[in-house]
């Protein structure tokens, strides 16, 4: 080849990637967006048993505390700390819905 052709091939290549670079930034917010929107819903089946688990948790935690004659503080411990746990992975969970 010749070196003008190669310049050709070199400048052709980097008109290339500009003008694609300019098409990524101008969608930005368009169509492209929206279907990259579309695919990141991640609602699971499992995500119905998580909620379930956390208002168990609730419950359990909830009946803990109603217990008059002595209560048992390890247990009422773990359940507070299961509970946050729960909570936390719910919101996760449901903002990336």
């Amino acid at each position: 080849m010749s070196e003008t052709g190669g310049q050709d091939n070199i400048e052709n290549i980097e008109e290339a990637i500009v003008s694609e670079a300019r098409v990524s930034g101008a969608n930005k917010g368009g169509s492209f967006m929206l279907l990259a929107e579309a695919a990141a819903s991640n609602f699971q089946p499992f995500d119905v048993f998580m909620i379930i688990f956390t208002l168990l948790i609730a419950a359990g935690l909830i009946r803990l505390l109603m217990e008059r004659p002595r209560k048992n503080r390890f247990a009422i411990g773990f359940a507070i700390v299961a509970l946050l746990v729960f909570l936390y992975t719910d919101y996760v969970m449901i903002k990336g819905w």
